[in-house]
């Protein structure tokens, strides 16, 4: 069987009325399109934040952007790399609710 993104597993089991599948894993799908969401919007301002240090600004509004790039690089090396484990148990657990 072809291995299908996480959202087509769910969007398919909620078209088949599978709600088993659908509900059973709530909570970590919510945390996982949450991290991508927050993971986006860090992106985002990182991408702003680096735009206005190349314009070498006054000195405690490059501290404000420098502290804007390093939350995005915590969220990006710790808080990102979760979502890999928690798509895996949501895909696992389709097996079970077969």
């Amino acid at each position: 069987m072809t291995e299908l993104l996480l959202t087509e597993l769910l969007l398919t089991a909620m078209l088949e009325n599978n709600i088993d599948l659908v509900l059973s894993n709530p909570v970590k799908c919510i945390e996982l399109f949450g991290h991508i969401v927050i993971a986006w919007m860090w992106l985002k301002q990182g991408v702003v934040a680096n735009r206005k240090l190349v314009r070498k600004p006054h000195q405690e509004d490059e501290k404000f952007y420098l502290g804007k790039l390093q939350a995005m690089k915590y969220i990006f090396r710790f808080e990102l790399p979760k979502i890999k484990h928690w798509t895996k148990l949501a895909k696992q657990s389709r097996q079970y609710n077969l």
